[in-house]
């Protein structure tokens, strides 16, 4: 098996949920990662559960925020967007 095929089969797309929280926790706290993705240093912790409450209860008529899991443990997400006359 290629590492390909055995990341195709690992790396999955799902809708993000509540209960994903205490990995945003975790990434808020690591300097480097909130360096590389633009996020505020240290963070109120219930500023940011009410961010990610936001982030899961939104829905937008032209964007959706996906979880991207790896081994059924979610590393990150990204915003799908349809730009309208783009």
């Amino acid at each position: 098996m290629t590492f390909e095929d055995n990341a195709s089969n690992s790396i999955k797309l799902r809708s993000i949920i509540l209960e994903d929280f205490p990995n945003v926790l975790k990434w808020s706290k690591n300097d480097a990662f909130c360096l590389a993705n633009d996020w505020e240093l240290h963070r109120d912790e219930q500023e940011l559960y009410k961010w990610w409450l936001h982030c899961v209860n939104h829905l937008a008529e032209d964007s959706i925020r996906l979880g991207i899991d790896f081994e059924n443990e979610l590393i990150g997400y990204a915003d799908l967007a349809h730009i309208k006359n783009n």
